[in-house]
């Protein structure tokens, strides 16, 4: 398994100027062959977003998922390679043998997912974990995260990705930064801690993505709440039955015999009712704010100052605590 986060870090690190066309060229085909996968019915250009990087389609669901600060969760981006590696795991758990088509099966879900920067640099992350988990490296999250974002600059030069990247980087870096003072034989202990971390990370994610999301008008801090309650209900609910969709969808094309039709019926059902809480949700809360432009240099600044920073702080403050131990 290590040898493909391996090949991986050297083609992009010796072909960086060339990869991006080679692989949106090679990219065409099988995101094609995930669009045919949709397992929605009536909802088929919005799970080709959700499931495939398709363009999101301009409608009030568009707008409602702005609104509450969702948006992020349903356009393809670092989260969905995560959870495609939980999905793996989960069906892999009883056939250790078969773990090590886990990457290339992420590789081929970032090319169905149309090579996006978000998902190239969540696969950069895993990576360099794989790297790290085989040689004891001791890198750190906050390590890993600068590492895979600096790499997506190299990588990226279109204006249009590169803020893509510095969305999902900034986000990975919130997340990071929530998880940096956890005990994780607390969570075990108490479920408060589980909903009082969740907080942390949705409240680090909003404070941090606010400068990056001025020009793109920004949702209300009320919106917080929204991914407090329904970020977990998208993650970890409504996306692995979509991946499940998506795989009966494939038994259907390629088995003619069998019949699934329910079970897509199911899934158009799920959806409408949670579009329906998510507009009377959209319909409570404040306006989104407005938008405020900011020079592009200032974003790229502003995310490299603060992967700068945090990593000086995670430095001083494990120094600290290796302090209070010894004491």
């Amino acid at each position: 398994m290590l040898v493909f986060p391996a090949l991986l870090i050297f083609i992009l690190i010796y072909e960086s100027h060339h990869l991006p066309a080679f692989l949106a060229k090679l990219s065409m085909p099988i995101h094609s062959a995930c669009l045919q996968l949709s397992p929605s019915i009536l909802y088929q250009p919005v799970f080709n977003a959700f499931l495939c990087g398709a363009p999101f389609p301009h409608a009030s669901t568009f707008d409602d998922l702005k609104a509450t600060g969702l948006l992020h969760l349903v356009v393809v981006s670092g989260a969905h390679l995560l959870i495609v590696e939980q999905f793996l795991l989960y069906f892999l758990a009883k056939r250790p043998s078969l773990k090590k088509v886990i990457f290339p099966a992420l590789i081929f879900y970032m090319l169905a997912a149309r090579a996006a920067p978000p998902i190239m640099r969540a696969l950069l992350s895993f990576a360099f974990k794989s790297l790290q988990k085989k040689f004891s490296l001791r890198w750190s999250a906050l390590q890993i995260n600068a590492i895979s974002g600096v790499l997506g600059l190299v990588l990226f030069q279109n204006d249009r990705q590169r803020s893509s990247l510095l969305l999902s980087w900034t986000c990975a870096l919130a997340m990071a930064i929530s998880q940096l003072n956890s005990n994780p034989a607390d969570q075990k202990k108490s479920k408060i801690f589980i909903w009082t971390a969740t907080l942390r990370t949705c409240i680090y994610v909003y404070v941090l993505l606010f400068p990056l999301l001025l020009p793109l008008s920004p949702p209300h801090p009320f919106s917080i709440a929204c991914n407090l309650i329904m970020a977990p209900l998208i993650s970890g609910l409504f996306f692995p039955i979509i991946l499940l969709g998506a795989a009966f969808k494939f038994l259907t094309l390629h088995l003619g015999s069998l019949r699934f039709e329910s079970i897509f019926e199911l899934i158009d059902f799920i959806w409408c009712q949670f579009a329906t809480i998510l507009h009377w949700a959209a319909h409570w809360l404040p306006s989104p704010l407005e938008p405020k432009s900011l020079a592009r240099q200032w974003l790229y600044f502003y995310v490299l100052t603060l992967n700068v920073f945090f990593l000086v702080f995670e430095v001083h403050f494990k120094r600290q605590k290796m302090k209070r131990i010894l004491l």
